[in-house]
């Protein structure tokens, strides 16, 4: 997603503002130093479950955008979970099991 600038659906994020662009950051948004991307933490839960956390505070402010920031959402909210997402899961799932067996 950070990547390809898009949110957990596919849709792609808001673009710069030409003012954040004249400061010589370049597209897409959210990748300037990384650290946001680094601090995504996926973790088993009790009852076959996962959370997904991001370890740096101002990751909120881009999930659901302020009066003076577009929104940037990058964990899912509504909608269920993003077929991106699903796949992922069940290729961690798939290869995990091939391990464990051998």
């Amino acid at each position: 997603q950070f990547a390809a600038g898009v949110d957990p659906y596919g849709r792609q994020w808001a673009a710069l503002k030409p003012y954040t662009l004249a400061k010589g950051r370049f597209p897409p948004p959210l990748t300037d130093t990384g650290a946001m991307r680094e601090s995504v933490e996926v973790k088993p839960t009790p009852g076959a479950g996962i959370e997904v956390s991001m370890g740096v505070d101002y990751a909120a402010f881009h999930q659901t955008g302020t009066r003076d920031m577009a929104q940037r959402q990058i964990m899912p909210q509504s909608g269920g979970l993003p077929a991106a997402w699903s796949e992922a899961i069940g290729q961690a799932v798939r290869a995990a099991t091939r391990k464990a067996v051998g």
